[in-house]
């Protein structure tokens, strides 16, 4: 009974090691993908509901930005 256990218990360390060998480092990941439309949008606030929304969907009212529904 002993030796199976100690059988196991390589095994398992081996598998481990293994995995942890093989494992990527985040150095080597490759960086993360950018958006479809290759460009970044700037999320803003809509001042009447809170939700947060791509810039281009909102309209100036004065010093408030207010999302398309609140038009």
């Amino acid at each position: 009974m002993s030796k199976l256990i100690l059988i196991m218990l390589v095994i398992g360390a081996a598998i481990w090691l293994y995995r942890r060998h093989t494992q990527s480092s985040p150095a080597q990941r490759p960086a993360s993908r950018r958006p479809a439309s290759g460009r970044e949008t700037t999320m803003v606030r809509c001042d009447a509901c809170g939700v947060f929304v791509p810039e281009s969907e909102t309209r100036r009212d004065g010093e408030h930005r207010i999302c398309q529904r609140h038009v």
